[in-house]
């Protein structure tokens, strides 16, 4: 992945990620973040079981309609690379969990791995995990961690270029005190 240019938004965003803290626990060690997402990226992380898994249940969550959805943003191949240069143990582990406590659970439930029961069926269980994730009271293995993986989700895809077209990128140097008219100016000379 060398020569991978970084736009500002991916450290923005990353930056973003590792100060909030609030999703996922741990930061990597690594000084550079490099992340690359092109289509067809092979994954470097998740194994290929992993990242369908996380794949199919990012489609459920935010599925292409008349927008984009988890596939066209690559919200998944993203959050691979997150998992390489930004996630410490404790995030990659409550990944991981979640990923093996949704198969137990669909083994369970259906007998068969998770990516084996027919698509609607899983939508359906997909649908009871999340209104059972808001429950105060609710320990479910996969509920347990379910949230926090929805939140990164949105998070990664909303703040996608692809998702979010009207993205203005912030201007980067400090001119204090200025009208608005210099800002809209600003605005619209570092519009993409």
């Amino acid at each position: 992945m060398s020569g991978v240019k970084l736009s500002r938004r991916l450290v923005l965003n990353a930056g973003l990620l590792a100060t909030a803290g609030i999703v996922l626990s741990g930061c990597g060690g690594r000084d550079e973040l490099h992340l690359e997402t092109a289509e067809g990226a092979k994954f470097e992380y998740f194994t290929p079981h992993q990242a369908a898994i996380l794949s199919d249940v990012a489609d459920t969550l935010i599925p292409r309609t008349d927008t984009v959805g988890a596939a066209d943003t690559e919200t998944i191949p993203y959050l691979d690379q997150l998992m390489l240069n930004w996630a410490g143990e404790a995030t990659k582990r409550e990944i991981e969990d979640f990923i093996e406590s949704l198969e137990a659970e669909a083994l369970t439930r259906f007998r068969t791995s998770y990516l084996d029961v027919p698509a609607e069926a899983r939508r359906e269980f997909m649908r009871a995990i999340d209104a059972e994730s808001f429950s105060e009271h609710s320990e479910a293995a996969p509920v347990r961690s379910y949230r926090r993986i929805k939140w990164l989700i949105f998070h990664i895809h909303y703040t996608s270029e692809a998702a979010n077209p009207d993205f203005v990128l912030i201007p980067g140097q400090y001119r204090g005190d200025i009208s608005e008219a210099e800002y809209l100016a600003l605005v619209n000379e570092n519009r993409y």
